[in-house]
C-alpha cells in the first residue's frame, strides 16, 4: 500500500490549501484526498495506520505522493513520528509574516465561531477564548514562532529534504514558485496548472452569535449532533465545518499599526534567527508596513 513521500507542512494560513489544490492537478502527484488529516499531529489521531493508508488507494502510476496538514509544523513530536514511518519522505514548508499570519488566523477562528470581537482586544485578553486550544492567544502566538519549528525539521531530516518558501514568493511569483515546487519533487516541470482561484479567502461571519452557536454548542445539542449523525469524527467536523460556511461572507480587513507594532516586538527576535537559519532575506517582516489590499494578503 502506497504512502506520501512528500508533506506539505505549513505553516498554517500561508497558502497551504491553494498550493494543495495546484499541485492536484499535475498528472504525475496524486495528494491525499482529504487535506489535513493530521495523522502524525500530536493530538490524539482519528486514523490506524490502515486506515491511513487507505486514504492513498487510489494512486495509480503517480511519482509524487502527498498531503497537507498545516498542524505537523509546531508539533514536537511529529518530525520524528514522519521519519519512522517514511524515513525518505520530503518537507515542503511555507512560512508567512507571522504577524499577518496571527491576523489572518484570528479572522478565520471568528468564522469557526471560536472566537470574537477585533484582534486588539484579543490580544489584549479583554475578550473569552479558548486556553491551550488551536485558536487561543498563547497557542496563536506561537504558532507564529518559526525558528525552533523548522530547525527541528532540519536536523531530523536534513536540509536537502527540505524545501521552504515564503508566502510572499507565492503571491509575486506564482508560477516560479510552482515551477521550483515541481523540480523539488522531481516531477513534469513543463506542465503548469490553473492558479487563477485562490482559496480560503479572507472572511467573517455574516451573524457573529449564530457561528459561535455553531462552533460551541451546548453540550445536549452536541450529544443529539452525535446521535442524529452517528459517523466518524473527521467527517462530522466537515460536515459542521459547511454548515459554519453558510454563515460567511468573504471581506477584506485591516490590521492597525499599533497591532502591527505590538506584534513586531513579540517576533523580531525569532525572525532574526530564522533568516540565518533558512538563508532568506526576511527585513520586510521587520517592516511595521500596511497591509496589501490584494486578495492574496487577506487570506
Amino acid at each position: 500500500m502506497a504512502l506520501p513521500n512528500f508533506i506539505i507542512i505549513g505553516a498554517a494560513k500561508s497558502g497551504t490549501t491553494s498550493i494543495y489544490h495546484y499541485l492536484k492537478q499535475h498528472p504525475q502527484i496524486f495528494m491525499c484526498p482529504i487535506k489535513e488529516p493530521n495523522f502524525f499531529s500530536s493530538n490524539p489521531c482519528n486514523y490506524t495506520i490502515k486506515e491511513y493508508e487507505n486514504l492513498y488507494k487510489g494512486t495509480i502510476d503517480e511519482k509524487a505522493i502527498g498531503e497537507a496538514s498545516p498542524s505537523y509544523l509546531r508539533s514536537y513530536e511529529t518530525p520524528m513520528k514522519i521519519k519512522q514511518l517514511i524515513p525518505h519522505c520530503k518537507i515542503i514548508i511555507i512560512l508567512r509574516n507571522p504577524m499577518e499570519r496571527l491576523f489572518s488566523d484570528f479572522n478565520y477562528s471568528k468564522c469557526l465561531g471560536v472566537n470574537r470581537g477585533n484582534v486588539d482586544d484579543f490580544l489584549r485578553k479583554q475578550v473569552k477564548n479558548n486556553k491551550g486550544s488551536w485558536y487561543s492567544l498563547g497557542v496563536m502566538i506561537k504558532t507564529g514562532m518559526y525558528y525552533d519549528q523548522v530547525k527541528r525539521y532540519i536536523q531530523v531530516f536534513g536540509r536537502e529534504k527540505i524545501k521552504i518558501n515564503l508566502y510572499e514568493e507565492l503571491i509575486s511569483k506564482s508560477q516560479q514558485f510552482i515551477l521550483d515546487i515541481y523540480k523539488f519533487l522531481e516531477v513534469n516541470s513543463s506542465f503548469f496548472p490553473n492558479i487563477e482561484k485562490i482559496y480560503n479567502v479572507g472572511s467573517k461571519p455574516i451573524i457573529p452569535k449564530l457561528s459561535e452557536f455553531i462552533g460551541n454548542p451546548p453540550a445536549i445539542i452536541k450529544n443529539f449532533f452525535k446521535f442524529l449523525l452517528p459517523m466518524e469524527y473527521i467527517k462530522q467536523k466537515q460536515l459542521i465545518k459547511r454548515i459554519l460556511w453558510f454563515n460567511v461572507r468573504s471581506q477584506k480587513s485591516l490590521m492597525s499599526n499599533e497591532t502591527k507594532s505590538y506584534l513586531l516586538k513579540i517576533y523580531h527576535e525569532d525572525i532574526l534567527n530564522l533568516e540565518q537559519l533558512i538563508g532568506k532575506d526576511l527585513s520586510d517582516w521587520l517592516k511595521c508596513r500596511e497591509l496589501s489590499n490584494c486578495n492574496w494578503c487577506m487570506k
